[in-house]
């Protein structure tokens, strides 16, 4: 047997069942042609008790065409002819009942999939091989708990079993780095020099590890092999790549200039009052779509007063103005007399965390290239008002990565975060294209978020 140590909270030894037949008949399923996976979902499909005449007569065929089939399905152990009777093992039944699901074109090795993988293995087992409380109540929910909950619980998760053998870890990186995340067993017999048991015994450990799935696909008239994900870790990737920050191809330049140019113009205002009072018509060199957002930022910040429509300088500013860009900008982002005017939203949305959160989004888009904010939000899953994020979560008997379904508020909140709250801390680059609105993340804020 092949010895793998999987991971530091898993010990699965597969001697702790009856791992020999598991892999002795998964050998046989490997060569199943239709005609077999038509004799077998027959027999699952019927009593214990068939009589052979009733059985034949289903299936269209004689004794003589049938005979190497049920043979095979004997050596099995699934069956045995009695007085012209097929007799089915109970046990065997139930097995075969869990693996026909296999060889259905709409198969998905899902977590219903990985619930009936676990209850071939005797149940004390469990706890010792996924170090979780012998006292569950609930094996399934408690090993989602603590290896599968969050794609980053899953994937640190991952980093650690492919910290483990060369061949069981590259087997995982092949199937991630494949196309459609499948790879065919053939192949990968054939690049790591393995015999079917082998093979086998490594796909029961991916299996049990939750990392790869054994699936087969329908090749003319015969079944192959193919290494697949786990069906929600799949959907979930694919997610991320059809909702993937793709740069914009379009000719963009920004709306108001580049890196810190909202701190720059508001040092500006600035500079300007200290020679004389000033009404918000009468400043040079200032962007005519900035000024209410400049002179409202500075009034929040207490660096300028306002009586009668004239607005003054105020001292308070004036360390602010000895400082480097740099901290212009970071001071304007941490004040705490700071914050978003252009959300008009629920007012229980607005809070810090919230807004970091949203801050956060922009970790998928560092690449610095200009981004179509519709395109961006689609894969937007931070945790913002009830949402808690990307969770594994079951609605029936069916699980995925649910990703948040943001309300309006919600959106325009994330939207102010970006296009208010970064653009003025120099974070981010803004633009507006056709009725559209961009941005990009400039070196500033990638320096800060990739932190």
């Amino acid at each position: 047997m092949i010895e793998v140590n999987v991971a530091k909270k898993i010990k699965i030894n597969l001697n702790d069942y009856d791992y020999e037949k598991d892999i002795q008949n998964r050998l046989m399923m490997a060569h199943f042609s239709s005609f077999e996976i038509e004799v077998l979902e027959e027999i699952l499909f019927n009593p214990t008790k068939i009589p052979l005449k009733r059985f034949l007569n289903n299936l269209d065929t004689d004794l003589e065409t049938i005979q190497p089939t049920l043979k095979k399905l004997e050596d099995m152990g699934l069956l045995s002819i009695q007085n012209d009777t097929l007799i089915i093992d109970k046990e065997m039944r139930k097995y075969y009942e869990f693996q026909i699901s296999k060889f259905d074109a709409d198969f998905n090795p899902d977590m219903e999939f990985l619930q009936g993988l676990l209850r071939k293995v005797p149940i004390h087992v469990l706890p010792a091989w996924y170090s979780i409380p012998r006292t569950s109540n609930n094996i399934l929910a408690s090993i989602i708990e603590k290896y599968l909950i969050t794609p980053q619980v899953y994937q640190r998760y991952l980093l650690e079993l492919k910290d483990k053998d060369p061949i069981f870890s590259k087997i995982i990186s092949d199937v991630l780095e494949s196309e459609n995340y499948k790879v065919k067993a053939s192949d990968i017999c054939q690049k790591y020099e393995l015999d079917k048991v082998q093979f086998e015994e490594y796909m029961l450990l991916l299996e049990f590890s939750f990392a790869c799935c054994l699936c087969y696909e329908k090749e003319k008239d015969q079944w192959i092999e193919v290494v697949t994900l786990f069906h929600e870790w799949k959907e979930y990737l694919n997610f991320l790549q059809q909702s993937n920050c793709l740069a914009s191809n379009k000719d963009i330049k920004p709306s108001y200039g580049e890196n810190f140019i909202f701190v720059e113009q508001m040092a500006s205002i600035l500079q300007q009052l200290k020679e004389k009072p000033l009404s918000a018509k009468q400043f040079t060199n200032i962007s005519l779509n900035l000024v209410t957002q400049l002179l409202t930022k500075l009034s929040l910040i207490r660096f300028i007063d306002e009586q009668e429509g004239l607005y003054t300088y105020n001292d308070n500013a004036e360390e602010w103005l000895s400082m480097s860009l740099e901290h212009k900008a970071l001071h304007l982002y941490r004040h705490p007399l700071n914050h978003l005017i252009t959300y008009k939203g629920a007012p229980e949305i607005y809070t810090e965390r919230n807004q970091r959160e949203a801050e956060k989004s922009i970790l998928r888009a560092l690449h610095g290239n200009w981004i179509c904010f519709d395109q961006f939000l689609k894969g937007v899953t931070v945790s913002i008002g009830d949402h808690a994020g990307i969770q594994l979560t079951s609605i029936g008997k069916h699980w995925g990565y649910r990703v948040p379904n943001y309300s309006p508020d919600e959106i325009d909140f994330i939207r102010s975060s970006i296009f208010e709250g970064l653009f003025e801390a120099g974070m981010v680059e803004i633009s507006s294209q056709e009725g559209k609105d961009f941005f990009r993340v400039t070196s500033f804020g990638r320096t800060l978020f990739e932190l």
